[in-house]
């Protein structure tokens, strides 16, 4: 399975001692869309050409909007002429002694803004010497490749060794001696395969060609027979049927998306029952909880009452125990007292009493009388 690659967006453009444009830099705020306006060799196609060479690691054609249109000089669109600066009008390269040349462009990440910088130096020493070419790498701003250098009181390009040296110092920094690293390098960093790489670049060079040329073109069928590669015709109906299926994708993803719209909203309702439920068991199992909690503090209450009354019945029966003993020898005194009666004690008790109630009485009267005397 392939891994997702970030999307990118050109937001800068940087250019050394690069042909006609000489040495600057080019803002697309927000990586928005390049519109270029400018009068014929204003430098509009140069500067997509630097695009485009950066892009593709040198595999395009410089200008071919002049070669379509039927310009004779040719100068300008070698990679030496954009090096030492070849100018039309002259008839010859501005920098005669050869040169050293950059384009840089900085991209932004759509998904998280990081910023990559990627560049491609140039340098040529006769417009009819091979020329030399190498790539940089880096995560940082396009401001910060090390394209030029200041030389006492100017600022020149960067030499070869300078700039890699200078750039593996950069976050992620790379330098690529070969211009076939550096292609490398750009496929796996922005694309999903080298096979996609190539036809990208391939798109790029076919796409040289702007409104002028058209306008400038009696037949359009000859034109375009100028402009592109004669289509394989496996390859085009292979497209075509591409294309096709890329429709019959689109309504099969179209009822998908409906169908997921649908599963979405029942998952919703799902998962307010089941949030649902859980709420109704949590607030059951409170409930229980309080009710189990109030039950074991009920039982404690009657099992301290129950130890009260235990022991107040062990007290009560102490009490018992002690009444008990006393009615026991309660009767037993009364069993004694009627064993006693039975020897007729209480009987001589109660006839001396009568004896002794007479003699009181006898007391009485006789001092009632000696009273009266």
């Amino acid at each position: 399975m392939s891994v997702r690659r970030d999307s990118f967006r050109i937001v800068k453009i940087r250019f050394v001692n690069f042909h006609n444009l000489g040495t600057g830099v080019v803002d697309l705020p927000g990586g928005g869309h390049l519109f270029l306006l400018g009068d014929n060799g204003s430098g509009k196609t140069t500067l997509l050409d630097a695009i485009h060479y950066v892009l593709s690691a040198g595999d395009i054609e410089f200008n071919a909007a002049a070669r379509v249109a039927g310009a004779k000089n040719v100068g300008g669109r070698k990679v030496q002429g954009v090096v030492m600066r070849y100018n039309v009008e002259a008839g010859g390269p501005m920098n005669k002694d050869g040169g050293i040349a950059y384009a840089a462009l900085e991209l932004a990440s759509v998904e998280t803004g990081r910023t990559v910088s990627i560049c491609v130096g140039l340098s040529a020493t006769s417009m009819d010497v091979a020329y030399d070419s190498w790539g940089g790498m880096a995560d940082a701003p396009v401001a910060d490749l090390p394209l030029a250098v200041e030389d006492g009181d100017r600022s020149r390009a960067a030499f070869r060794d300078e700039f890699a040296k200078r750039i593996k110092a950069l976050p992620v920094g790379h330098y690529f001696a070969k211009i076939g690293q550096y292609a490398t390098a750009v496929a796996e960093r922005f694309f999903d395969d080298a096979e996609t790489y190539r036809n990208v670049c391939r798109i790029l060079a076919i796409g040289k060609a702007y409104r002028e040329i058209a306008s400038k073109a009696g037949n359009l069928n000859e034109l375009f027979r100028q402009l592109l590669e004669e289509p394989n015709r496996e390859t085009f109906t292979s497209l075509v049927d591409g294309l096709r299926s890329i429709d019959e994708s689109r309504d099969r993803l179209d009822r998908i998306e409906t169908r997921l719209g649908f599963l979405r909203k029942l998952k919703r309702g799902r998962d307010a029952l089941v949030q649902t439920k859980e709420n109704l068991v949590c607030a059951a199992w409170k409930r229980a909880d309080i009710d189990f909690s109030e039950a074991a503090a009920k039982e404690r209450e009657l099992e301290e009452e129950r130890t009260k009354v235990v022991a107040e019945i062990n007290v009560a029966n102490g009490g018992l125990d002690v009444l008990k003993r006393e009615r026991d020898a309660r009767q037993a005194e009364l069993q004694d007292l009627k064993a006693k009666d039975a020897s007729g004690l209480l009987q001589r008790e109660k006839q001396l009493a009568q004896e002794a109630a007479a003699l009181e009485g006898e007391c009485r009267a006789k001092d009632d009388a000696r009273a009266r005397c």
